[in-house]
């Protein structure tokens, strides 16, 4: 059985648009309206442009009767094509049956704070996307080039701290709990949850890795989950066993010092807009 609906992203309402042409069909055009579905709102777009996220992902939201998200790449899909890139993705699909397909007409939207209007993207010589099981995922690798990104992803500086929470790694050398004796036990936790604003969470993917300092055959492993203000530090009591972090030969001890980094895949913050 084949799923087709269409989602519409536009309000019915009229308003003044402002037309601008692109390559391969993409356009974009001016309005004062907001998008009818969801907003995502970033809280510092420079300071998530800095680190090594590579992609931002929104809370899941629901339109046309089925789950959604925006995934954002700040600096771009490829990395470094100097573009904002920006998609929407089709979540909860295991609860669709058989062969199945959406077909979805949708515009991507983002707030231009100088003139105060929305800046509405789309595909006009293919406006209806099909989502499948092989391609759940479509937007636009050149939604928005980032020296404008300046002007129009403007700052909310008051808000930046959100970003800089996922920053202490803790190391138990001994381990810790039901591993102490065994196991190298690591965990990274959020340095001042007691600032994150009620109500909001974030959701990391990361790595956690002990550096090889001879052979750079580094042991790691991943990490999902939602950081609130009153998580603890998440990771692993049984990292590796100790036995090996203490082995010469494989060199994760060198000159009595051990090096451990956090490399995030994926940030997103738990704020949605109705």
């Amino acid at each position: 059985m084949k799923n087709k609906k269409k989602l519409q992203a536009q309000h019915k309402k009229k308003s003044r648009h402002k037309k601008s042409s692109g390559e391969h069909g993409v356009t974009g055009t001016k309005r004062d309206l907001p998008p009818a579905h969801f907003s995502l709102e970033i809280e510092s777009f420079s300071l998530l442009r800095n680190t090594e996220v590579e992609k931002y992902e929104s809370d899941v939201f629901e339109a046309g009767g089925y789950k959604w998200r925006l995934c954002l790449y700040p600096n771009g899909k490829p990395k470094g094509n100097c573009f904002v890139s920006l998609y929407l993705k089709l979540e909860k699909t295991s609860t669709l049956r058989g062969e199945w397909e959406v077909n979805a007409e949708f515009k991507l939207f983002v707030y231009d704070h100088i003139n105060k209007k929305y800046l509405t993207v789309q595909d006009k010589n293919h406006p209806v996307k099909r989502f499948h099981e092989m391609k759940t995922e479509w937007g636009f690798d050149q939604f928005l080039p980032l020296k404008h990104s300046k002007t129009l992803l403007k700052d909310t500086s008051s808000r930046t701290a959100v970003f800089l929470e996922l920053r202490e790694i803790k190391v138990y050398p001994g381990g810790y709990r039901e591993e102490k004796g065994n196991s190298l036990s690591v965990y990274l936790g959020l340095a001042d949850g007691d600032k994150l604003p009620p109500g909001k969470a974030i959701w990391a993917e990361y790595k956690l890795r002990v550096m090889d300092q001879r052979r750079d055959k580094h042991v790691e492993k991943t990490v999902r989950y939602w950081f609130t203000s009153s998580s603890f530090p998440y990771g692993f009591h049984k990292f590796m066993p100790l036995g090996d972090l203490h082995q010469v030969s494989k060199g994760y001890l060198l000159n009595d010092t051990l090096i451990v980094e956090a490399e995030f895949l994926t940030l997103s913050v738990s704020k949605s807009f109705p």
